[in-house]
């Protein structure tokens, strides 16, 4: 059994004082970061021809992720800063903007790629999405962070039965809401063993069969930091839900929501999504700009 995801590669820019730092980010590839010293894992996705790209690669290879079916094409790599606790695609030096790269993956490609027993990691929401979960039986686990033109009843339809967990925050709830879907709608259209709004500070709340429960944190951590917490908090329900052999329950809930309290605190004690499990990278000399041809 294998964990697996896919996707365009991002590279994660971060300014301490003085200094400039890289690592590879996104939030898939993290989840499969954070969960690489517990299984398989293995990365399928697209780079620019930049050094960008190769420092997304390096980053999954560090921590002993299968990047073989990577691949490189023309164009660079999508990079954000990090700035303010929040990320942005325009670069504070220049002022450009970095675009998407030509998608050069097909769901039929992907699919020869998946085994049976796989488990697939994905983070958003699309046609791509919808032709693989159609065509295939594999455990799913999605998290939705940001709401998308998709979101329509008729459209998330589609994907009844084919989520074993699906994690959102709020802000993605209220935006389903301003068109008309509760959370209970969409626990019943998508019918997913467990349904998690994240909530922040306040904690979270978890819908599954047919109940509901809201957990609150013991303690209120307190950091600048918060990059990869998210993507920290459903790594540890993913890795226990497997655990306890695919199977929801309250007792599964709660150890999954205090120990992933107890990992965010890892994660926030750094500056970076992936700092609590390796180095970032100092960049010592660019051309142009740092979001072009860099050397670290």
């Amino acid at each position: 059994m294998r964990l697996v995801s896919y996707g365009e590669l991002y590279l994660d820019y971060y300014f301490i004082e003085d200094e400039i730092y890289i690592a590879g980010g996104k939030t898939n590839a993290n989840i499969l970061c954070n969960l690489s010293k517990y299984y398989k894992t293995k990365m399928i996705g697209v780079i620019g021809d930049d050094q960008q790209g190769r420092c997304c690669v390096e980053d999954l290879e560090y921590l002993g992720i299968d990047t073989s079916n990577i691949k490189c094409i023309e164009g660079q790599t999508r990079v954000f800063f990090s700035k303010e606790d929040t990320f942005t695609k325009r670069c504070p030096i220049c002022k450009e903007k970095k675009d998407a790269l030509k998608n050069v993956l097909t769901a039929e490609e992907l699919i020869k790629q998946i085994n049976k027993d796989d488990n697939l990691i994905l983070d958003t929401l699309g046609n791509i999405e919808a032709d693989i979960l159609n065509k295939t039986n594999n455990h799913c686990f999605i998290d939705i962070g940001y709401p998308t033109e998709y979101m329509s009843i008729e459209y998330l339809r589609q994907f009844e039965d084919r989520f074993d967990i699906i994690n959102m925050n709020e802000r993605v709830c209220k935006h389903l809401e301003e068109i008309g879907i509760s959370k209970k709608d969409l626990y019943n259209i998508l019918t997913p063993n467990l349904l998690i709004i994240t909530k922040g500070e306040k904690g979270a709340e978890f819908y599954f069969k047919d109940n509901s429960i809201s957990i609150s944190p013991k303690e209120i951590i307190k950091s600048n930091y918060t990059e990869g917490a998210g993507d920290m908090f459903f790594s540890i329900f993913i890795k226990n839900y497997i655990e306890n052999d695919y199977n929801v329950d309250i007792n599964y809930i709660k150890k999954s929501f205090y120990e992933s309290s107890e990992e965010i605190k890892k994660v926030m004690s750094h500056y970076g999504a992936r700092h609590h499990l390796e180095p970032l990278h100092k960049i010592k000399e660019y051309k142009k700009c740092i979001c072009k041809d860099i050397i670290y």
